[in-house]
């Protein structure tokens, strides 16, 4: 599938963390000690702003 041009209006994305809409989501699943790959669990996607903010808790950060 070819990717969508920039006139082209964008679907709105959920976040599953705020529930707040977005063009963008992030899921991050693999890094150094952190394998979301192989694990079962619910896959959750984040906006920028909470996917920023779960990324520097995950990094002890915050």
């Amino acid at each position: 599938m070819a990717p969508a041009s920039p006139d082209e209006p964008q679907e709105e994305l959920r976040c599953d963390f705020c529930g707040g809409s977005s063009s963008h989501v992030r899921r991050i699943a693999l890094d150094d000690g952190y394998d979301r790959l192989h694990r079962p669990h619910q896959e959750q996607y984040a906006c920028p702003d909470c996917s920023r903010d779960k990324e520097a808790r995950r990094q002890g950060g915050a």
